[in-house]
């Protein structure tokens, strides 16, 4: 079973919370088999499934993903949950459907508070192209690994990749993690090909910082 942080966080979470007419019961076993083998069927003409979940994406960029503030907050739920999924252990001997989805305890149902301890008039906000999304996860795991500051990413519908990093509202060196952060981040712009010094993320970071 491979896990990741946005495949938990897109079934057991986003769709829930984003502001949508649109519902899918993943506790009702037919209809989410109906729905996977329309998308997944190597036999039917996928096409209209295929879009259905292209503007799901669309409508969750537009209502969840593109406000700095939730999306940090989103992430770091979606890491808990992740995290919970891990310890609980293999699943490869055991129905991890009815453990996860149809358990009403379970670390997929069960509520998680939309805390923000981090500074949310000050999140650094960089986007990268579609052929660099890979490589910005370099990046977003190394400030996320930068202790006192708090993460999230998103993927916007054009196939960029937005990482935002903020500063924890307890720490108290504030200047000494934002500067660490200006030393990540542009040490990590200097070393992508095809950067222009007068690319605007460099900009973005110094007045971070």
């Amino acid at each position: 079973m491979n896990l990741t942080i946005r495949n938990v966080a897109f079934i057991s979470y986003d769709l829930q919370i984003a502001n949508i007419p649109l519902t899918l019961d993943i506790n009702n076993e037919n209809q989410l088999a109906l729905f996977m083998g329309e998308l997944l069927s190597e036999y039917n003409d996928k096409t209209s499934m295929q879009k259905l979940v292209s503007a799901i994406i669309k409508m969750l960029d537009d209502t969840v993903y593109n406000e700095p503030i939730k999306a940090i907050c989103y992430h770091q739920i979606s890491k808990s949950i992740v995290k919970q999924i891990k310890e609980t252990g293999n699943f490869k001997n055991s129905s991890y459907y009815k453990f996860l989805w149809q358990d009403s305890n379970s670390v997929c149902n069960k509520g998680y508070p939309q805390k923000k301890p981090y500074i949310q008039a000050e999140i650094l906000k960089l986007t990268f192209t579609s052929d660099g999304r890979s490589g910005a996860m370099c990046l977003f795991y190394k400030l996320d690994q930068i202790k006192g500051t708090y993460v999230g990413c998103y993927d916007r519908f054009s196939g960029e990749r937005t990482i935002l990093v903020s500063i924890s509202k307890k720490a108290v060196h504030h200047g000494k993690i934002a500067f660490r952060i200006l030393k990540e981040v542009v040490s990590f712009l200097r070393h992508l090909p095809n950067t222009a010094p007068e690319d605007k993320r460099f900009l973005l970071v110094v007045k971070f910082f």
